[in-house]
């Protein structure tokens, strides 16, 4: 009775309100939304991958090859040192591997160009006897595989008791893998009224002919089956090679003699090419072995120069380590050049934001979640951003545990700099599509029950509400009320 008397009361007091002019009422109009539960925290952009370039040797710029904010790519030359001094070495270097070649081609072939074209010509001679003997032998021992993987190839079957004729296997397999043969033969609307599966070496499906042979698979073997035969749900295997024929040892001893015969030829042959070389070296020189190691230390030295002066070289251009931009840019051609960093690089997907999570909303955040940024430097725009990693790892601060969470932008904006400060809004939970209205609007009862004052033509109505979802953001999720339903503040 005492609460039907306060509404009443109250409801006049507010009819009393709604029709003096002088007073200013607040409302607001209840619409279709989202309600959401946020963390907020402040955030800092940092750089993902930047790298300081600097020159491992002193020396003076010759050339400046890119632009602060050019995008280069890994690899990409930046920055050339004077290397003119090298250059003129490397050019005496490369004449000094010319000489000590050409002393060691005089100890080798000797000085008399007679004798040098005819030992000359025997290596090209042995080198071509190589060659056709390791092409010889190669034939042979594969003539002889196909011959073993080939002769009396026969199809088992699978069951003990089969009564249907094995299909006859014909032909000579060509290929060089060795296994077997799977054939499942099943009915089929075909003139044989039998196809069959072929798995194991070859995958196929085919259909029997029982008139002549064809082709089984692609290895040059044939298959035939018996016209007299049901060969329904009969299942065939066929060993490549048949360990069980009745010339399995002879061929398989035959291949291993051909292999055998091969090696000895081609290692006969190899020797004959070693012994023209010896000849060669006699022949026309007759070098002692001191000489022609002497000889041959001194080309080595003289290479192993030129490629330390290719190494300085190296050490004087600057590339790009990985694709990026150039951030900063302090040289200029002709300045001198110490160990100190000269360029700035910066990776492309450049930025993250790092923010820092209380413990005590640790539980409510997680990876993949949805955050909102504004950035102090533009706080009229506001960044979408994704919870990328969260660090198990606590860090303490006046007492109080945090975590170190980072956020990747959905789409970064092209003035984004590292250092940047935000505030960071992560959204936890969200409702979307429901029935809300500005938290400010709700009044709770004294019996815990939640209402709103609805506005009418002359009047505020109290009218009780259901709250669905109590948002941290400003607003509430509720029931029964409308859509476009206006209501006053209290």
């Amino acid at each position: 009775m005492v609460i039907i008397l306060l509404i009443a009361l109250g409801a006049f007091f507010w009819q009393s309100d709604l029709n003096d002019p002088k007073v200013e009422l607040i409302t607001t109009t209840v619409e279709i939304g989202e309600v959401k539960q946020v963390v907020s925290v402040s955030g800092v952009v940092e750089a993902k991958n930047t790298a300081e370039l600097a020159f491992p040797v002193a020396g003076v710029v010759n050339s400046v090859l890119v632009f602060e904010g050019q995008a280069v790519a890994k690899g990409e030359t930046l920055v050339k040192l004077d290397q003119a001094v090298l250059l003129a070495e490397r050019d005496r270097v490369k004449a000094k591997i010319i000489r000590a070649e050409a002393d060691l081609d005089e100890l080798i072939f000797g000085a008399r160009p007679e004798e040098r074209e005819i030992t000359s010509l025997s290596v090209v001679a042995a080198k071509k006897n190589i060659e056709r003997v390791e092409r010889e032998e190669e034939e042979k021992v594969k003539n002889t595989r196909q011959i073993l993987l080939s002769d009396g190839l026969t199809a088992f079957s699978a069951e003990a008791e089969e009564a249907a004729n094995p299909p006859t296997i014909t032909g000579t397999y060509r290929c060089s893998e060795s296994g077997e043969y799977k054939i499942q033969v099943f009915s089929s609307k075909t003139k044989s009224g039998y196809s069959y599966r072929l798995s194991g070496l070859e995958n196929d499906t085919a259909l029997v002919n029982i008139n002549q042979s064809e082709p089984l698979g692609n290895c040059g073997l044939r298959i035939s089956f018996s016209p007299q035969t049901k060969y329904n749900q009969t299942s065939w295997t066929v060993p490549v090679p048949n360990t069980s024929g009745q010339n399995y040892v002879a061929n398989k001893g035959q291949l291993l003699l051909a292999e055998q015969q091969a090696d000895n030829a081609i290692a006969t042959a190899r020797e004959a090419l070693a012994l023209a070389y010896q000849k060669q070296v006699l022949e026309n020189s007759n070098p002692r072995s001191e000489a022609l190691r002497r000889a041959e230390a001194t080309v080595s030295e003289t290479r192993a120069e030129l490629r330390t002066i290719d190494a300085r070289l190296s050490e004087r251009t600057m590339t790009a380590p990985f694709d990026g931009v150039i951030t900063d840019l302090d040289i200029l051609p002709g300045e001198a050049v110490t160990a100190e960093p000269i360029i700035t690089l910066l990776a492309e997907e450049n930025f993250s934001i790092t923010a820092r999570l209380p413990e005590i909303d640790i539980s409510k955040v997680a990876v993949g979640q949805s955050a909102k940024v504004v950035f102090d430097a533009k706080v009229g725009e506001t960044l979408d951003a994704k919870i990328s990693l969260i660090s198990p790892i606590a860090t303490e601060i006046d007492g109080v545990s945090y975590f170190k969470a980072t956020l990747k932008l959905i789409h970064p904006p092209q003035w984004l700099r590292s250092g940047l400060n935000a505030d960071v809004d992560i959204v936890t939970e969200v409702r979307q599509g429901v029935t809300r209205i500005p938290k400010r609007f709700l009044l709770t009862e004294a019996d815990g029950k939640t209402t709103v004052l609805r506005r009418t033509a002359e009047t505020a109505v109290t009218t009780l509400v259901e709250v669905i979802f109590t948002g941290n953001d400003g607003f509430v999720a509720i029931s029964g009320l409308a859509e476009g339903t206006e209501l006053i503040a209290p």
